[in-house]
């Protein structure tokens, strides 16, 4: 083992928990759950030690964070209530770094998207308000970077990514009317923005294609008559 004071030591105990979780990988695929989560386990407790050696390093905390999530999407697969048991922690580690640098776009991005996967498989189980709920705080975080760079292509295309998973989740839970709250809200908060640049073409799509799910979803109230 590399000493702790090694110059190396930080850049050999994150080589070493991805090959771990790597052969948990490898094992699940074998269809060998008790050696693939004892891999896991194995490597997420290094990288738990690695992120709590080097507190102020957000790329080896991310680590962590990002093996969470990676653990339970395969977990999902099989056993959807273990998998949201994991994203739900992974959500919870990227919080706490976004939390802590609050001006970093990545934070924004990894807690967007550890909203939606804790949504996802809350879906599977099913928790439909759960699921809900998770997607509609990640969605939040998407269109506020959307509206605050609206230039960032990564952002509007994050916007559309985001918006076609949640309608199909949306779909399988039955809640096709929060797809329409959804693009509304987004409209909302990024008309006046495009109104601003008028020569961002790209955004002024985005905003189209929202407007339009906004209409397709309406909810129509039947009159009295």
């Amino acid at each position: 083992a590399i000493p702790a004071d090694h110059p190396n030591a930080l850049a050999a105990a994150r080589v070493r928990g991805l090959s771990l979780l790597d052969q948990g990988d490898i094992r699940w695929a074998l269809e060998d759950p008790g050696l693939a989560r004892e891999s896991w386990q194995r490597g997420m407790d290094l990288m738990q030690q690695t992120a709590e050696r080097h507190p102020d390093n957000p790329r080896v905390r991310r680590d962590h964070a990002h093996g969470y999530r990676r653990v339970g999407l395969a977990e999902a697969e099989r056993d959807a209530e273990a998998g949201h048991k994991t994203l739900r922690q992974s959500r919870r580690t990227f919080e706490k770094l976004h939390d802590e640098h609050p001006t970093n776009d990545a934070a924004h991005r990894d807690l967007a998207m550890a909203w939606y996967y804790e949504g996802w498989a809350a879906m599977l189980i099913p928790l439909r308000d759960e699921s809900i709920d998770a997607l509609g705080k990640g969605w939040q975080i998407i269109i506020l970077r959307c509206a605050a760079a609206p230039d960032d292509a990564l952002a509007r295309s994050d916007v559309a990514d985001y918006f076609g998973s949640m309608r199909e989740i949306h779909g399988a839970l039955d809640a096709h009317a929060k797809t329409g709250d959804a693009a509304r809200q987004a409209a909302v908060s990024l008309q006046p923005v495009a109104e601003a640049n008028p020569d961002n073409l790209a955004l002024a799509e985005t905003l189209r294609t929202l407007i339009d799910a906004s209409r397709e979803h309406a909810v129509v109230v039947p009159s009295d008559d």
